[in-house]
């Protein structure tokens, strides 16, 4: 099961249709039934029932829309949680303060920001 699995899963919960949740997602019916089968192969339930309405999930359908949601939510906020520990945060500096603090004072640490480096002329400039 891949993660884009539980997100079909998730529109097809929310749009009660293969040919809708094909068209939404910008994917072949077939590949959508495919998919839908794939799940309910690898979980042994049956995730829906088809009529000529469309689908309506079974009981196990709507545990497993629950589970879906939970697991999407939890990627998620691991990835916003993951990309905010990478992001570094950013320091405009002058050249000559910077250089002062790098060579002698050895106070700055590199990996602290992403700076940016100005003149002292252009920093003050950036006040007006």
């Amino acid at each position: 099961m891949q993660l884009q699995d539980l997100e079909i899963f998730q529109q097809l919960f929310e749009l009660r249709s293969i040919n809708a949740t094909a068209r939404a997602l910008g994917f072949a019916q077939s590949n959508i039934t495919a998919r839908l089968q794939s799940l309910e192969r690898e979980f042994d339930i049956r995730l829906f029932t088809r009529s000529h309405q469309g689908i309506v999930p079974t009981t196990a359908g709507a545990k497993f829309y629950r589970y879906a949601l939970d697991t999407l939510r939890a990627t998620a906020q691991v990835r916003t949680q993951i990309h905010r520990q990478t992001e570094q945060p950013h320091a405009i500096i002058s050249t000559l303060l910077f250089n002062y603090l790098i060579n002698y004072r050895r106070t700055l640490q590199l990996n602290d920001y992403q700076y940016q480096l100005m003149s002292s002329t252009d920093i003050q400039q950036l006040n007006h």
